[in-house]
C-alpha cells in the first residue's frame, strides 16, 4: 500500500516529506530532518499501539522503501533518545516502540506473553497508584510506564483448545 507520502525515488526531497508536522517534531527535538526519519515516523504515527522494529522494516519495503538494518535501529535509538518514540519490552526481551503524542503523558499497557500483543490501557487508576506507591518510597518526579505481562483472551482460548 503506497501512501502519497512516500517517494519510489531515491534522492527525493526529505525537505519536502518534512516540511509537515513530523518535521517540526524532529526539529524541535534538534534533530535534523532526514527521509528515514519521516518514514519511520510516518509508520509508527499510522500504528494503532507498539509495533516491533521488524514490522517497521518490513513496512518499509513494503512501500519500495530499502533501508539497512542498521541504520534503521540508528534512526529508532535516534528518536528514543529525542523521546519522539518510547519503547515496551515484550515478553522474550524482544522492544516495540510507539509515537509519543503527549510526551509528558505516562503509559500503562497489557502485553501478551504468548502473541505480545500490546493493549494500551487509557484509564489512569495503575498509574496513579504507581505515583502514589513511589510517593510512600520517597521518590518525586516520577514517570510511570507500566507493563502488565499475561495472556490475551484469544491466546488463552488456543491454550485450552489445544490442551483438549
Amino acid at each position: 500500500m503506497a501512501l502519497e507520502w512516500m517517494s519510489n525515488r531515491k534522492g527525493a526531497s526529505a525537505n519536502a516529506a518534512g516540511s509537515g508536522a513530523l518535521g517540526e517534531l524532529l526539529r524541535g527535538s534538534g534533530l535534523r530532518v532526514t527521509q528515514g526519519r519521516i518514514w519511520v515516523l510516518r509508520i509508527f504515527e499510522e500504528s494503532a499501539c507498539c509495533i516491533p522494529v521488524e514490522h517497521v522494516y518490513k513496512e518499509m519495503l513494503l512501500r519500495g522503501q530499502e533501508i539497512a538494518v542498521p541504520s534503521l535501529y540508528r534512526i529508532i535509538r535516534e528518536l528514543v533518545q529525542a523521546d519522539i518514540l518510547r519503547g515496551t519490552r515484550l515478553h522474550g526481551g524482544k522492544m516495540a516502540f510507539e509515537l509519543l503524542g503527549d510526551r509528558s503523558a505516562p503509559a500503562s499497557k497489557l502485553v501478551c506473553r504468548g502473541c505480545n500483543r500490546v493493549e494500551v490501557l487509557a484509564e489512569d487508576e495503575v498509574i496513579v497508584k504507581a505515583r502514589e506507591m513511589a510517593r510512600r518510597h520517597g521518590f518525586h518526579s516520577v514517570e510511570p510506564v507500566v507493563a502488565i505481562y499475561g495472556i490475551c483472551a484469544s491466546c488463552a482460548g488456543e491454550q485450552a483448545g489445544s490442551a483438549a
